[in-house]
């Protein structure tokens, strides 16, 4: 008896088994796959949500993966789960129809809602309880955006449905990745199915980007009646740029309706207030801001700096756009322009298929490349899209006005442009008749445009239809306006171009069919002084290439130069040859050059252009002299048998601003011995090669100088300079180091004279043979005579070269100290004309052109007035006035710079 109540346990036992197995087995077949499919959709699936399962695999115990689920509403795509794999208790699920266990979800993917079809809905009805444990490595919100991207992971959940009761209880946490950016959430929520309250806590590492920083977020809140209907405060508060910033707002969701209220967002800079409301089934947006920015940049690193104050109202759906917009700004500035004042006001609707309403705009001040625009005044009104609109400027370089008809609707744009006058830089433009421009979809129709610019007539015309254009332009164009486009300020174009081009092809495959022509036209680039007349130049455009035909010049002497080259459009290269003869290249104050054969080619594209070849100089000067005020050099005087490397001043490095076009420079100039390198008492003929690097505007200049013959003045005393090289190594202002050597026999010493360093700054090396002290080797240049035989005064003025010498000569230079203090030019003191006398010279400069100079001596003869008057740079007039009538004259001076 009781061996057979055990026999009968067991078989139970053994039949549960069984049964298990049978069950497992029968779920690893596809007739079992697809009923327990069937099994679990019949809980979800209505007329409302469909839920598809794809590819399922099944284990004992009840291990199921899904490669694909999709659950859509009304048949549009809402939720998408990648590599699903639950483990489920088996018992529970037949029995209890609960299902305990893990879920794990590799990737969900969050689609946009679709459009409403009416406005019922049936609820989620679930007639299966829930308790799992959730897991999701990868949540894809929306779609990647070009400049964003939103995934989110779930590290841990818990998800928990008492069907029979309809409880719904969750708790779990949200890894949220914006763009990079982190950001943790923790929510639990509690209710029926269709209606529970859910709790938030937010926290936010570190956001940050280009425009603005934000770090230490967070935010607590609740949300009621989810999730077809909710409401509740939202709380965050976080850090902006590092300041304590908030936003405040209240939040009402009604199934797709969002209303944001009450908005209240607190930044440095920036106070926002205002309401939104947001339909994401229709995607309609309307609602109201207000916004107080005390600095537009303190938002973020925006180009715009400034006060704005904004009230907008506006209204979004679809194509349909009404706006109403009063923004005000004051001292507003971006990277290369500056507002005083801006007032706009805009209240249109339609505006993006028939706007209807008013703008106006005005703006006070304005400061940019364009030069400084005292008003600006724009106003328009449109009705049913068909709209009138004025423009006036008025400033010191660009002025004009402007007035068009526009009839505006969503397929076509009709703009007529009834006047046009305006002015840039002195260039005067007029449109002599109106014209109209049509635009519809990627097609342009222009009819006839009658241009005066500079009193050059111009005519355009023609079309773009799918983007091919078929342009025509004909008549001519002052090159003083082309040179405005491309060139600098100093440089200095006269003539006019002839063209009769027409324009055809894709924007990025131009082909120009026609010819363009100048006939003595002029260049200078006062810069560097060069000067060109008689420019003739020939063009001819076939398809992609502008070939030049015939080109050639002539400078103010006798140099010539041709040309030879053409462009192609599509590759935006081109290449051209310029060959000279007697070119006179340079002409400053600084340097002049005279090329006597020259071969330069001009390659690239325009803004990568280079210019290389070689350069033979027949004739150059180069002056070291100061060029702006001379600088006062003190003597310092070193021994050059234990010279010692120079400690160099390093020369600036300027950058270039050139806003025209400026190539780069590769080219060799090469100089027989024909330079003639003068200033700061140099006087010599040198040789050698440099080259030009850097750009047009800013060259660097490489190489080495030798002289030829050469002499320099040394305190009064002739030296022919026995060796000398100068080297220029690409400093900023182009100013070389200079080594020179010079021998002057004086009574019975040689006196060996170095001059080193840079040019405007050298170095004076003194030794002699017999070797002597320095205030002897001094006192001998300067008088001529032994240190024992000076004068006092002369005592005094070899005191002064001393104390140059040991580095203390500002302190006992006290003839600079007059000067500066009684505004002369020159005060000095020394030995008169006679014996055993002294005089007092002082020079006051008048003017540009008049200087006066005063002697006094310790005799009236010895005392005198001199008037001297620069006629011109190379004629000057003085008179002489001695105060016993010793010295009365006037003479004639002609001087001339070679």
């Amino acid at each position: 008896m009781i061996s057979g109540g055990i026999n009968a346990v067991k078989f139970f036992f053994l039949f549960l088994l069984l049964v298990a197995c049978a069950i497992a087995v029968y779920f690893s077949t596809d007739m079992g796959k697809e009923r327990l499919i069937k099994t679990a959709l019949s809980y979800v699936n209505n007329q409302s949500y469909k839920i598809k399962i794809h590819d399922i695999e099944s284990y004992f115990p009840l291990t199921i993966h899904f490669r694909q689920i999709e659950i859509l509403d009304r048949n549009e795509p809402q939720l998408y789960l990648r590599d699903v794999t639950l483990k489920a208790d088996t018992s529970t699920l037949l029995l209890e129809k609960r299902l305990e266990g893990e879920l794990n979800i590799e990737e969900c993917i969050l689609f946009d809602t679709p459009p409403d079809q009416d406005d019922t809905f049936v609820p989620l009805k679930l007639g299966l309880g829930l308790d799992l444990k959730i897991t999701c490595g990868s949540t894809l919100i929306e779609e990647r955006g070009p400049n964003y991207f939103i995934t989110a992971s779930l590290p841990k959940s818990r998800i928990q449905y008492d069907s029979e009761r309809d409880v719904l209880n969750y708790a779990g946490q949200i890894d949220v990745d914006l763009s990079g950016q982190s950001l943790s959430l923790e929510i639990a929520g509690q209710g029926s199915i269709n209606d529970f309250d859910l709790t938030y806590n937010l926290k936010g590492d570190h956001f940050k980007n280009v425009e603005t920083s934000i770090s230490k977020l967070s935010g607590t809140g609740s949300i009621a009646r989810l999730p077809w209907k909710g409401e509740g405060p939202i709380n965050i508060d976080f850090l902006h740029n590092n300041v304590n910033s908030a936003l405040r707002a209240n939040l009402r969701q009604n199934r797709y309706l969002v209303d944001l209220n009450d908005i209240n967002l607190q930044v440095k800079g920036l106070k926002v207030l205002g309401s939104l409301n947001y339909n994401s089934r229709t995607i309609h947006v309307k609602g109201g801001l207000k916004a107080d920015l005390d600095n537009v940049k303190a938002i973020g690193n925006l180009p715009l700096a400034g006060k704005m104050i904004l009230d907008s109202q506006f209204d979004l759906h679809g194509n349909e756009l009404h706006i109403k917009l009063d923004a005000k700004g004051k001292n507003l500035s971006t990277n290369d322009m500056s507002m005083q004042d801006m007032d706009c006001q805009i209240s249109a609707q339609h505006v993006l298929q028939q706007p209807e309403g008013t703008i106006a705009l005005k703006a006070s001040n304005v400061s940019g490349s364009f030069g400084k625009i005292q008003s600006t005044n724009c106003v328009g009104t449109f009705k049913n899209g068909v709209g009138d609109v004025k423009l006036q400027m008025k400033g010191d370089r660009t002025s004009g006005n402007v007035s068009l008809d526009i009839n505006y609707n969503q397929t076509k744009k009709d703009f007529k442009v009834k006047t046009f006058e305006g002015k840039f830089d002195s260039i005067p433009i007029l449109l002599r008749q109106p014209f109209d421009l049509s635009m519809k979809e990627n097609n342009i129709e222009i009819t006839p445009v009658n241009l005066v610019i500079m009193n050059s007539p111009l005519r355009i015309e023609g079309a773009m239809k799918s983007n091919q254009l078929n342009f025509k332009a004909s008549g001519e164009i002052d090159i003083l306006t082309f040179s405005r486009l491309i060139l600098d300020e100093d440089d200095i174009t006269k003539g006019k171009m002839k063209i009769n081009m027409n324009v055809s092809g894709p924007m990025d495959k131009i082909r120009l069919e026609g010819s363009a022509e100048i006939n003595g036209g002029t260049y200078e680039k006062v810069h560097y002084g060069t000067a060109f007349k008689d420019i003739n130049i020939k063009l001819a455009a076939d398809k992609e290439r502008v070939r030049i035909v015939s080109a050639s010049a002539k400078d103010l002497k006798s140099g010539t130069v041709t040309a030879t080259g053409d462009f192609n459009f599509t590759s935006q290269q081109f290449a051209v040859n310029l060959k000279g003869e007697q070119v006179h290249l340079l002409t400053s104050d600084q340097m002049s050059m005279v090329a006597r054969t020259a071969d330069v080619s001009l390659k690239g594209q325009p803004d990568k252009a280079v210019v290389t070849g070689e350069i033979t100089v027949d004739e150059g000067s180069y002056s070291i002299a100061p060029q702006i005020k001379s600088t006062r050099l003190e003597l310092n005087v070193k021994n050059p048998r234990i010279r010692k490397p120079l400690d160099l001043p390093e020369i600036s490095q300027a950058t270039s601003k050139s806003a025209g076009f400026n190539p780069g420079l590769d080219l060799v100039l090469k100089f027989p011995p024909v330079l003639k390198i003068n200033g700061r008492g140099l006087t010599s003929t040198w040789k050698g090669k440099l080259e030009l690097k850097g750009d047009f505007d800013l060259p660097r200049i490489f190489g080495k100088l030798s002289v030829d013959v050469g002499q320099m003045n040394f305190l009064g005393q002739t030296v022919e300079l026995t060796k000398g090289s100068i080297k220029f190594d690409g400093s900023g202002d182009n100013i070389p180091y200079i080594d020179t050597t010079g021998i002057l026999k004086k009574q019975d010493i040689e006196v060996t004279i170095g001059i080193v360093g840079r040019v405007n700054k050298p170095n004076i090396d003194l030794q002699s043979q017999p070797a002597l002290p320095k205030d002897e080797i001094l006192s001998i240049l300067f008088f001529g005579k032994d240190k024992s035989k000076l004068s006092p005064i002369e005592a005094v003025q070899l005191a002064r070269a001393l104390a140059a010498y040991k580095g203390i000569g500002a302190d006992l230079d006290f003839f600079t100290l007059i000067t500066d203090n009684l505004g002369l030019d020159q005060l000095s003191f020394g030995a008169g004309p006679t014996e055993g006398t002294y005089s007092l010279k002082v020079s006051k400069r008048l003017g540009d052109q008049i200087r006066v100079n005063l002697n006094q001596g310790m005799k009236p003869e010895d005392s005198n007035v001199e008037l001297e008057v620069e006629v011109n740079k190379n004629i000057s007039v003085k008179a002489e006035h001695g105060f016993a009538g010793s010295s009365d004259g006037v003479s004639v001076n002609y001087n001339w710079d070679y």
